[in-house]
């Protein structure tokens, strides 16, 4: 192997260790994500239920005799209706569940993608055609997911809080504070931190 193309392949090797380090960050956004949009739709479905019970409650009203639990039923009919059609607007509006199983896909996508990219940036093939090969096949399902991640672009804080998540899981400096983090607690650093 020429010198060149050690050069070649010693940064590809990089490439690899850096992208898996990316994909590895990017998931644990999206599984965040997917699990807190899963706790609003359970949410929704349980004030559905308690808003069920309230219209049977309501239509039932003639059994209780006494005025001042009419009103107290009245005002909590009310409260969970208008909690319910809140919540059904956004949910027509937001579409919740395809966002839910978009965000999904791309959390296990980027899961596989940093499996791959770990395995090939650790054990490469000793051919350079071989590796270069398995990398572009990687590289073109990285780009795919990417197009679909940006219909749901990640904040600066999300970012910086992907990047800490991939470092502290990897047990790697950042590469502009070069501290190694212990926790998932944000730090001062602009680029792992102030999340």
């Amino acid at each position: 192997m020429t010198e060149d193309l050690k050069k070649t392949f010693k940064n590809l090797r990089q490439d690899c260790h850096h992208k898996a380090r990316d994909t590895l960050g990017t998931k644990y956004i999206f599984e965040k994500k997917s699990i807190a949009l899963s706790k609003r739709l359970k949410t929704i479905s349980i004030v559905g239920a308690v808003g069920g019970f309230t219209v049977a409650i309501l239509t039932s009203l003639p059994i209780f005799s006494s005025e001042p639990i009419i009103s107290i039923i009245s005002t909590v009919g009310a409260i969970v209706a208008l909690i319910q059609g809140i919540a059904y607007i956004w949910i027509l509006h937001d579409e919740p569940t395809s966002t839910l199983m978009m965000w999904s896909t791309i959390k296990n996508q980027n899961s596989f993608l940093h499996e791959d990219y770990s395995n090939l940036g650790k054990n490469p093939p000793p051919n350079f055609d071989d590796f270069k090969s398995q990398k572009t096949r990687l590289d073109g399902l990285h780009r795919g997911i990417n197009t679909i991640e940006n219909q749901y672009p990640l904040t600066s804080s999300e970012e910086r809080e992907a990047l800490r998540h991939a470092l502290y899981i990897l047990k790697q400096p950042c590469p502009i504070c070069k501290i190694v983090p212990k926790s998932m607690k944000s730090s001062e650093c602009d680029t792992c931190g102030n999340f």
